[in-house]
């Protein structure tokens, strides 16, 4: 698996990976929105033949930064590249000083990724009633890193 910087030509790819993976994906609009950010936290994750499996999005907000999306091909899933991609950004962060803390909002139902982020020691903070367009919740979780 390598893991490397997002590029413009990642679009398709992330965008089909959205597509299968999340429970409310993103619009082709709000991808493009999201990859002309171009954070240097995000990264893509690529298979031996340089297949785009999963992807990570980080934003700067403040002195914090946030994942706000983040996804694995379901083939690829329970294998460790959702744990490579967070541990790219978890170290990221914690090589910029001014960083304080990585931020997330995750399916309140999705007990999977809750237990990854639970892992790398995000701590639980609110629950967000109806967030996503479907009605279900959000969990809001932090990682201090200073």
């Amino acid at each position: 698996m390598n893991l490397r910087a997002m590029e413009d030509s990642d679009f398709i790819s992330i965008f089909d990976i959205n597509q299968e993976v999340q429970l409310n994906p993103w619009t082709e609009a709000m991808l493009k929105e999201e990859m002309a950010v171009r954070n240097p936290f995000s990264a893509v994750l690529e298979d031996a033949v340089g297949l785009a499996v999963g992807y990570i999005f980080v934003r700067n907000v403040g002195h914090d930064r946030e994942i706000t999306s983040m996804g694995v091909l379901k083939k690829y899933q329970r294998k460790g590249c959702g744990r490579r991609l967070l541990q790219h950004v978890v170290s990221r962060c914690k090589e910029n000083p001014t960083t304080e803390n990585l931020l997330l909002e995750v399916a309140a139902g999705n007990t999977a990724a809750i237990g990854l982020y639970n892992s790398f020691g995000f701590e639980k903070g609110r629950l967000r009633h109806s967030y996503y367009a479907d009605g279900s919740d959000a969990l809001e979780m932090s990682l201090r890193l200073t």
